[in-house]
């Protein structure tokens, strides 16, 4: 927000709330573009090679002992709520998609 405030010459002083300036320079929440990065990474996880390392290593589980404590949102979790606000959703399974079936 200091960088947009001063793009737009506006100081704290100004008392202009962060939506406003936000508006009308026209630029998205930097949330919702880390939400979209997020969901585009999942997609080319979700179609690449198994052999491909960052596949491997999404798809790796390991066993720690818990900590104490709430348990943290995984970035899975995280994916997840993106695409749930979104009303998007994938599947994990490894079937090949019906139109593929059907270009067979």
């Amino acid at each position: 927000m200091r960088y947009l405030r001063k793009i737009k010459g506006i100081t704290r002083l100004d008392r202009v709330r962060n939506e406003n300036i936000t508006e009308q320079l026209k630029v998205k929440p930097i949330l919702t573009l880390v939400e979209e990065r997020q969901l585009g990474w999942m997609g080319h996880l979700l179609r690449m090679d198994d052999n491909r390392i960052a596949k491997r290593v999404y798809e790796a589980r390991t066993e720690r002992k818990n900590a104490v404590g709430r348990p943290r949102r995984k970035w899975e979790e995280q994916v997840k709520i993106a695409a749930e606000n979104r009303n998007i959703q994938w599947r994990k399974s490894k079937e090949p998609d019906k139109r593929q079936k059907d270009l067979e």
